[in-house]
């Protein structure tokens, strides 16, 4: 008795297609798994780092500085029209970096504010302007930066 082209074509192995649909399924599983792993993670993080105060940190000791001594800072940054919230931006980076306890950080983004108001010295922002903001900046570099 011969074979027909049927019989031939039963194949009991699994096909490049089942092997695709397997691959795309523990894909999905193990995107899934670290999704809920790093949010998990995540808000285990966000409820330690809530139990630190975050309105001040000690700069050096006996000397407490708080989140307001950036007041002055964005209140000259306010001033400014033609740059004033990239300036805001970076100051407050700078403080958040500070609040968080990353002092060479918030002093590398106050330097940074400075270099962007002196090279915008006379073009986008004024004299007086870029007096004002680059004293303040400084300023508080000096303040947080006893430590």
């Amino acid at each position: 008795m011969g074979r027909s082209w049927r019989d031939l074509a039963v194949d009991n192995g699994a096909s490049l297609v089942e092997y695709g649909l397997a691959v795309v399924l523990i894909g999905l599983v193990a995107a899934l798994v670290v999704g809920f792993v790093g949010r998990a993670t995540s808000e285990a993080f966000d409820e330690v780092g809530s139990a630190f105060p975050t309105d001040s940190i000690a700069a050096s000791p006996g000397h407490e500085v708080t989140s307001d001594v950036f007041d002055d800072l964005l209140a000259r940054i306010e001033g400014v029209d033609s740059l004033g919230d990239s300036l805001a931006g970076k100051a407050k980076d700078a403080q958040t970096r500070y609040l968080q306890g990353d002092v060479d950080g918030a002093i590398g983004k106050l330097n940074s504010l400075i270099k962007e108001v002196d090279f915008q010295q006379g073009k986008q922002l004024t004299y007086d302007e870029a007096a004002s903001v680059r004293n303040g900046a400084q300023e508080l570099v000096k303040v947080i930066g006893t430590g």
